[in-house]
């Protein structure tokens, strides 16, 4: 099963993708960050409902090492900043959900979403998934009200 590893990825991803930065996000090469894992935060909080934002990937079923296609809608009326490349995947434990540690090279662009637009970005699960139910989480920038958030998707499941 893939490693877990909570981290602070939105505020990461925020602060790198306005560096212009391109980053392994790798846990062999950028290493797990050295404080204890009770410290970490999973994220930004949740985007609530308000947000006309909707992130799904576009089956509702995959098997480990699958390819899938994320769907990121914006129904607001302002610009969204986005780098889809560095999502992260939950798997349901119980009632919670936890991050899982993937590995995979992304160029650190802000990429910006306009109002009622929509884009999609090609990925592939990990191998290493096991059978069981997950989701997508990405940091969002909500570019005129200056806020920054996560979106997650609607569940999917992995079958083995």
């Amino acid at each position: 099963m893939a490693r877990r590893h909570r981290n602070a990825l939105g505020l990461g991803l925020a602060v790198l993708a306005f560096l212009g930065l391109t980053v392994a996000c790798d846990d062999s090469v950028t290493g797990p960050p050295s404080v204890d894992d009770e410290d970490l935060q999973p994220g930004f909080a949740l985007l609530g409902a308000e947000w006309d934002l909707s992130l799904r990937a576009e089956a509702p079923t995959f098997e480990p090492g699958g390819e899938v296609t994320l769907v990121l809608e914006n129904g607001t009326q302002s610009e969204v900043g986005y780098n889809l490349c560095f999502h992260g995947i939950e798997e349901r434990s119980g009632d919670e959900w936890e991050l899982l540690e993937t590995s995979r090279v992304c160029t650190t662009v802000l990429h910006i979403l306009g109002a009622g637009s929509t884009t999609h970005y090609e990925t592939t699960l990990p191998e290493s998934l096991e059978p069981g139910e997950y989701r997508f989480r990405a940091a969002l920038h909500l570019l005129d009200e200056g806020e920054f958030g996560d979106q997650v998707s609607e569940p999917f499941h992995v079958e083995g």
